[in-house]
């Protein structure tokens, strides 16, 4: 987020994977060079939801600031080959970081759905250039239907 006068230093993307790379790990998506800011966010979607399915709510770390996820999206105890490597670009400071080089907002909406936002290129927090994951607590299901 931006104050004042400061600018966020945007980070470094990574390169486009060659074609024949082989299998791409989640993590390989988020700041790609020919990617996009939503390809990010869905990307550290997955890897989220990865964790969160992956970790048994009462075996889970706590995940309510940026800097607790990137612990845990960075824990090969907990994500094995999907963890992000602790040297990826969206890692600065021990945050998770956009690509405008603003950290992402971490909002834990129940215990298995953590919204993540983006400032947008703005760098300012809840105006319309958001970028926003998921919008809303997902309906829970209904038992009897």
């Amino acid at each position: 987020m931006r104050t004042g006068n400061t600018r966020a230093i945007p980070p470094s993307l990574l390169p486009p994977r060659a074609a024949d790379a082989g299998p791409e790990r989640t993590w390989e998506r988020v700041l790609a060079a020919d990617g996009s800011a939503r390809e990010d966010l869905f990307a550290l979607r997955e890897l989220v939801d990865t964790l969160l399915q992956a970790v048994p709510v009462d075996q889970r770390p706590p995940l309510g600031f940026d800097s607790e996820l990137v612990r845990a999206l960075t824990a090969g105890n907990l994500l094995g080959d999907e963890a992000m490597p602790a040297t990826h670009p969206a890692l600065r400071g021990g945050r998770l970081i956009d690509r405008w080089g603003n950290p992402w907002l971490v909002h834990p909406l129940s215990h298995d759905v953590i919204q993540l936002r983006s400032a947008g290129p703005d760098g300012r927090l809840f105006t319309a250039d958001d970028l926003v994951a998921p919008k809303e607590i997902p309906p829970e299901p209904n038992p009897e239907s």
